[in-house]
């Protein structure tokens, strides 16, 4: 299969609606990409390959996140069952970082377990395929400037029917109520540059017009 991806980038729009930082890269966009049907990748160590290499070989398609691979706009428009899917693409640390800050990784969500690597180093393991997630990837990025290589595997049994699944399907074709189901990255992913203290989530006061900030507790929100 020859994908064909869009050239624009898609959803620019900052992911979050509370909680806005004005300093952000947005990872949407093409990225490497293959199906795992044999299930070889964890034991051929793709995780530990860079991009260039991933995508002249096993990922040798090219998707265009956040968009499932079921669908027309990711460029791949799969109807068939894969059950293991990866992703690759190289990030850099971001021009805007300030001396001390940490680097955050975050997944508006990838159904259903995603595991993540930056240059072979394991950052994220989440499982929850409509829950948003975040890895602080600063010690496994390499030095400012340089290229590193982030890594994704995505593990969705189509017919574990003990799985959240809302209305997608567990058969290769939709009927009656069913949706199409939906495999690995869905959402937004980006970059931020954080304050080591910085403010995760922020909740009301009880006073008016005052907020209580509670920071770190950031993984996972």
């Amino acid at each position: 299969m020859v994908s064909n991806p869009p050239s624009h980038r898609p959803r620019p729009e900052y992911p979050r609606p509370q909680l806005r930082r004005d300093r952000w890269s947005s990872l949407n966009g093409e990225w490497a990409f293959g199906f795992d049907d044999d299930g070889v990748g964890l034991r051929e160590q793709w995780f530990a390959l860079t991009a260039q290499e991933l995508a002249g070989t096993q990922l040798d398609q090219r998707i265009l996140v956040p968009y499932a691979p079921q669908s027309k706009l990711s460029g791949i428009a799969s109807d068939g069952q894969h059950d293991l899917v990866w992703y690759a693409r190289t990030v850099t640390r971001p021009g805007d970082a300030r001396p001390g800050d940490r680097i955050f990784l975050h997944f508006g969500a990838a159904d259903y377990h995603a595991t993540v690597w930056v240059n072979g180093i394991q950052v994220a393991d989440h499982q929850g395929g409509h829950t948003p997630f975040s890895a602080d990837i600063t010690d496994a990025l390499d030095a400012e400037g340089a290229t590193s290589t982030l890594v994704v595997r995505v593990a969705d049994q189509m017919t574990a029917l003990d799985l959240p699944r809302g209305k997608q399907y567990w058969l290769p074709q939709s009927e009656g109520i069913f949706y199409t189901p939906t495999t690995g990255i869905w959402q937004s992913v980006w970059l931020e540059p954080v304050a080591p203290a910085a403010p995760d989530r922020a909740a009301p006061d009880a006073g008016p017009g005052h907020r209580r900030r509670r920071a770190g507790d950031r993984a996972g929100r």
